[in-house]
């Protein structure tokens, strides 16, 4: 039901017209707070979800009943024995036996749609029904043959009934009143004909449709042609349908019902013959895919049933030669046009089609095509005649890629030895995209245009995109123009592309420039010959440019050529070049030496909001002093791969003016600088003051970078010495001794993530970084001479940690490649960072321990309350060679309780993993991975010193559970355990317990452990366990065996 039509209930729902409506209100139950219903002649309660109905109800005068019900609810069998004078009834969902309608005599529309149905042969007691619809009812499998005695019924729908396979024959034939047949795509296919599997001869039959002389709405699938008898014809009463021969399941995108008449062949053969007799006059829409054996889709003989055809789509047929053979005009028919109304063509994946139109076309008339698409049409040599161009006064998109052998999109020569009256224009064109063509000459020839001016306009036109290799033009002759109102503009892979923009300049000179100020995009992309896109004269037209793209161009060498300003011009001083410029995008361009060639005085960038430089190798410097002043909108600037590079900001401005004001940047907040070998400096600290939004600042393997702020001549010093970044959020460094000059410092209050990399003088760094108070991720690496990673971080004094409030928030400390670091977490430090969840540390040639646990605080009920280490979730330790301990001194006052992640590699001297204090405190452990620790001899072991009772083990509820621990440890979680290349591993566990299970271990591996005596096994429940009270060497412990809980053992 539509919205409007509740909506109208709604409005007349009064108990004097005998109206109840409380459609889509979320009820769950009938609505008992009414006493009566016996005055009530329709109710509505659609759009709930009713899981409760009464018995029975008395309503008299009931006509029109429409319920929703929750899947599965059992409609009571005595429900409609109260309703004797009901003509409509529609339910969506529930489940209903039709037997409980035996009483409906005066039912005239039954609609049940996602509804479990049973007994259907009742249906045999409504006489008077009209319209029966079954849609989207998976319950049912045959149509009862009692249907075919419903001698009133004008609609028939069983739509989406996927499990229907039988439809008895002459069932449909019988149904002589019957105006609207719907069966669709995903319900019945099973006609019974030659050469069709059925089922034995008793299934309906196509030729059943031709009893139907009132038949005008059909919508079915023929499975294949074989179920197509040799003389059938669709009834010439159809007004309205939807046909679909063959496979369509592989296509769900091709059932849209956009048409009243449409056809769908997939993956079929066809042959004429067999298009003939689907092909239908009033035909709208036609769809073919992968039909292999068809040449010609619309011979001539049929062209007279193309008067109403308004889509064509065909794809992937291997064969197909030729759409449209026109033949001769009939005699005394010049005047009626061929395919007036085909609005949309689309071609696709056709290897052997060497023309769309065979024939004379001067009797066709494409004044309805709005829509061309051609992909893909390798013999393809032209699309349009002259005649047919001609008639294109509505085409607004043009779309040709991967036509290698076309050559002209209008043939010059038509063929038909006729006058042409007009030339062809295209007053609606709105887009051309025209790709990977690369024997196509020229777009469009000159002869289409007349004017004595030779300019030749296309009003519309607002989005080009050219991609060919070849030496095109636009046009014909290079003495003809284009005037192109365009927004966008793309162009790739030309090799005179200089030539090209030449046409697009000429404009300017004849005082044409209207239609440039339209332009907003240009891309430019691999284009050999440009040198610079926007000289002067065409850049003062393009007054509202706003995205500038440039890639791969191999010869240019600046991209904006400024020129001198007009002298006494005003509008160049309220409008200066390029003042709607927001996005500038440069990439691989080996011999660009400068984005703006020319004085920058008379040039402004308040527009600009995002600059991104890739692959300049030449580009020494980015803006000028006078540029810089006008960036107020600049809110991304990202510089990469510029191995020139010097300066963000030029020094001198070589104009000789004075700056009265220093640069400004108020709305930046990315700032990403990486691979720039030769900066030595971003910004004058003069720019600092500015940068009040900054949210991200990363600048990497900027190796000659001395400081990122430097005074400049004329800084003058804040008052206090501090660069204050309220909000920057991420500051990731590399290779740089000082933030600002020695005398400055950073306020960092919002700093969340900070990364330093390659640092020589990293204390200095630090010194300068201060107030980070919300930091949650430490990165450092590539610092081989660092000794404490904590250095200028926190506060001198151990003592006075608790002050750090930064460690208390820390949540993630990534250490790499630091040499001298021999301890990372000291004992008192670690006491700070009660959030700390996730540690990595690689690749640091002296570390020996990672945590130092130290002895607990005596007194310090905190200390109780939460152990050291009872948020970290994830450890990851490589590359270790020194490391000898995870966790150095007494583990009683650690907890393991929130680890989830614990991947081991490379670690030399490690000779064991976990204490017993620590192995009972791991209830969320869900993967173990170790590899390569070639002295790993137990995983759980007693350290000396720690001889101590353990009480308790940790039970499946992550509870600890009172167990005997010298018998069994369980790790309730553990989902993955892998043990690799551990050549010196003997056992799990050393002088502590000898039984380990596993309940949720999902993948075990055991590669290359010579020594381990552990065996493992499942128990009865399907547990993996591991026992160790065994002397000798597990069997096969040595060879690489994996376990999973699906697939059992595998070598």
């Amino acid at each position: 039901m539509t919205w409007f039509v509740m909506l109208r209930i709604r409005i007349a729902s009064s108990k004097e017209y005998g109206f109840m409506a409380k459609a889509g209100i979320g009820l769950k139950e009938w609505p008992m707070s009414i006493k009566s219903f016996e005055a009530c002649t329709t109710i509505s309660l659609m759009g709930n979800k009713l899981s409760e109905l009464p018995e029975g109800l008395e309503c008299p005068q009931l006509k029109v009943l429409l319920l929703e019900l929750d899947d599965g609810m059992n409609v009571p069998e005595r429900f409609f024995e109260g309703m004797k004078e009901i003509e409509v009834l529609s339910l969506v969902g529930g489940c209903l036996s039709l037997q409980s309608l035996e009483l409906s005599t005066k039912l005239q529309s039954l609609v049940l749609m996602a509804c479990g149905c049973k007994d259907l042969i009742w249906l045999r007691k409504l006489q008077r029904l009209k319209i029966l619809v079954f849609k989207w009812c998976s319950s049912i499998e045959e149509l009862p043959d009692e249907i075919g005695e419903l001698k009133e019924l004008r609609l028939l729908d069983v739509t989406g009934c996927q499990r229907l396979s039988r439809i008895p024959v002459n069932l449909i034939g019988r149904l002589k009143k019957l105006e609207e047949l719907l069966i669709g795509h995903r319900s019945f296919d099973g006609w019974d004909d030659v050469g069709c599997d059925s089922t034995g001869g008793m299934n309906a039959r196509l030729t059943e449709l031709n009893s139907l002389s009132q038949l005008a709405v059909l919508s079915l699938r023929i499975p294949k042609v074989e179920c197509i008898p040799r003389d059938f014809v669709f009834p010439d009463s159809l007004r309205k349908y939807h046909i679909i021969l063959g496979n369509a399941n592989a296509y769900p995108r091709m059932f849209r019902d956009r048409y009243p008449t449409s056809l769908i062949l997939v993956g079929t053969s066809l042959n004429a013959k067999t298009f003939e007799q689907l092909f239908l006059h009033k035909l709208e829409s036609v769809e073919v895919r992968d039909c292999g054996d068809v040449f010609t889709l619309f011979p001539a003989r049929l062209r007279q049933g193309l008067k109403n055809l308004r889509r064509v789509e065909i794809e992937d047929c291997k064969s197909l030669e030729e759409v449209f053979e026109l033949g001769e005009a009939d005699d005394g028919s010049s005047e009626e046009k061929e395919l007036p109304l085909l609005s949309s063509l689309t071609l696709s994946e056709l290897p052997e089609l060497k023309c769309i139109w065979k024939g004379p076309t001067g009797h066709v008339s494409l004044q309805s095509l709005i829509n061309l698409e051609l992909y893909s049409l390798d013999k393809l040599t032209f699309i349009f005649t002259p005649f047919l161009a001609q008639s294109l006064s509505k085409l607004e998109s043009l779309d040709i890629r991967d036509c290698g052998e076309l050559k002209n999109i209008i043939r010059e020569e038509d063929g038909e030895r006729e006058i042409i009256p007009e030339s062809p224009c295209f007053p609606q064109l709105k887009k051309i995209n025209i790709s990977l063509c690369d024997k196509l000459q020229y777009v469009f020839p000159v002869s289409l245009s007349h004017n004595r001016d030779g300019i030749i306009k296309f009003p519309q036109l607002r989005r080009l995109s050219l991609e060919l290799r070849s030496n095109y033009s636009f046009l014909g002759p290079r003495n003809f123009d284009a005037q192109l109102p365009l927004q966008r503009l793309t162009i790739k892979g030309h090799e005179e592309v200089g030539n090209w923009l030449a046409q697009l300049q000429m404009a300017v000179h004849v005082q044409q420039n209207g239609f440039l100020q339209r332009l907003e995009y240009v891309k430019v992309d691999d284009c050999g010959d440009v040198r610079a896109p926007f000289p002067a004269k065409l850049l003062r037209a393009l007054k509202n440019l706003k995205s500038v793209e440039i890639e791969d161009c191999k010869s240019l060498e600046e991209v904006f050529e400024l020129g001198e300003p007009y002298e006494g011009s005003s509008e160049e001083k309220e409008l200066p070049l390029p003042s709607s410029l927001t996005w500038l995008q440069l990439y691989q361009l080996p011999e660009l030496k400068c984005i703006w060639k020319g004085p920058t005085s008379h040039v402004s960038l308040q527009s600009l909001a995002y600059l991104y430089l890739n692959s300049l190798d030449k580009l020494t410097f980015i803006f000028t002093p006078s540029l810089v002043q006008s960036l107020p909108q600049l809110e991304s600037l990202h510089i990469n791969k510029c191995g020139e590079l010097k300066h963000i900001i030029r020094e001198e401005d070589g104009e000789r003016e004075i700056i009265p004001e220093p640069p400004c940047f108020p709305k930046l907040k990315t700032i990403s600088i990486k691979e720039c070998g030769k900066l030595e400096y971003v910004f004058p600290v003069s720019v600092s003051p500015s940068l009040l939004n900054l949210e991200e600042m990363q600048i990497f393997e900027a190796h000659n970078l001395k400081q990122i702020f430097y005074s400049g001549e004329g800084d003058a010093l804040t008052r206090d010495a501090i660069i204050k970044f309220p909000k920057l959020r991420r500051l990731s460094l590399s290779n740089c001794s000082f933030f600002a000059t020695k005398n400055f410092a950073a306020q960092l209050p919002s700093l969340q993530i900070l990364e330093i990399d390659g640092h020589k003088e990293l204390g200095n760094l630090f010194a300068q970084l201060q107030g980070f108070t919300n930091l949650k991720e430490l990165r450092l690496k590539s610092l081989p001479d660092m000794s404490c990673i904590w250095k200028g971080l926190v506060l001198s004094k151990l003592t006075t940690l608790e002050q750090n409030d930064f460690l208390q928030r820390l949540e993630y400390v990534e250490v790499d490649d630091c040499g001298d670091v021999r301890t990372p977490f000291p004992a008192k430090l670690l006491r700070a960072l009660k959030n700390l969840k996730s540690v990595e540390i690689e690749d640091c040639k002296s570390l020996e321990e990672v945590f130092e646990l130290g002895e607990p605080d005596e007194g310090s009920s905190e200390e109780k309350e939460l152990p050291l280490l009872s948020s970290l979730t994830e450890l990851q330790l490589s590359c270790l060679p020194e490391l000898k301990c995870i966790w150095k001194g007494p583990s009683r006052h650690v907890s393991l309780q929130s680890l989830n992640r614990l991947n081991l590699e490379s670690l030399n001297k490690l000779t064991f993993i976990f204490t017993p204090y620590l192995a009972r405190s791991l209830p969320k452990l869900e993967s173990l991975r170790i590899s390569d620790c070639g002295e790993l001899k137990h995983i759980i072991r007693e350290e000396d010193g720690e001889r101590e009772i353990i009480p308790e083990s940790p039970g499946q509820d992550g509870q600890a559970s009172p167990i005997n621990v010298e018998k069994e440890i369980v790790l309730p979680n553990l989902k993955e355990l892998s043990l690799k290349q551990l050549s010196s591993i003997v056992r799990f566990s050393f002088g502590w317990c000898d039984y380990f299970l596993f309940p949720r271990l999902e993948k075990l591996k055991v590669h290359q452990c010579p020594k381990l005596t552990t065996k493992f096994a499942t128990t009865p429940d399907g547990s993996m366990s591991a026992q160790s009270e065994v002397s000798e060497v597990a069997e096969d412990s040595s060879i690489n065996r994996e376990w999973t809980r699906d697939n059992g053992w595998e070598e």
